[in-house]
């Protein structure tokens, strides 16, 4: 082996780094070449995106733009609700709907139409993240900062929340809740320190 030399045969230790690579599929790697752009959005910061299941199963790409909800496909501004600027937006799909939350505005939810607000949610904390994890709606709460509430389980493709007995407070050393994700059979709640999970 005196004399080898091959640039894919690389000694121990050492690492070549890949620039635009694309690892999904077994074989060789492929480039992948960039982005691309679907859509202008408009002038404003791209606050969240989201992949909406509709009603008659279709997904859309719906992107929160500055103050307003927009299509990400056509561009156009999705009914006349507007939210507080600057701020980081999270959706959640449950019971047909999309529901959004942004840390200052009330909860909202969106039919796929121009319809806003239904009476999902009357009574739902104002959070900062949201997630839907089995039958329920989970979201955080940004008064009480370890605190999680669940909606109810769905009747007649309807929830309600209480805030009163709807919740549990996450122990631990954290000071506040970074973050929710649903994966499996658990529900994971972050925060700033550690990370709780909980099975239902």
């Amino acid at each position: 082996m005196s004399g080898f030399n091959n640039e894919l045969v690389l000694p121990k230790d050492k690492h070549k780094v890949v620039y635009n690579g694309d690892f999904r599929d077994m074989g060789v790697l492929q480039a992948r070449y960039g982005n691309s752009l679907v859509n202008d959005l408009g002038s404003g910061d791209v606050l969240g995106i989201h992949d909406a299941v509709l009603n008659n199963g279709t997904h859309i790409h719906i992107a929160t733009i500055a103050t307003v909800l927009k299509n990400v496909q056509t561009g156009a501004t999705i009914g006349a609700k507007t939210w507080t600027t600057g701020k980081k937006t999270e959706y959640a799909n449950f019971i047909n709907l999309i529901f959004i939350v942004n840390g200052t505005d009330a909860m909202s939810d969106w039919n796929g139409n121009v319809t806003f607000d239904s009476s999902n949610i009357t009574g739902a904390p104002v959070a900062n993240y949201i997630v839907r994890y089995g039958d329920r709606l989970y979201t955080d709460d940004t008064t009480k900062r370890l605190r999680v509430h669940k909606s109810s389980i769905p009747t007649a493709s309807a929830i309600t929340w209480d805030t009163t007995t709807g919740f549990f407070d996450v122990e631990g050393s954290g000071d506040f809740i970074t973050g929710l994700h649903a994966a499996r059979n658990t529900l994971m709640v972050f925060t700033n320190e550690d990370v709780e999970i909980r099975y239902f």
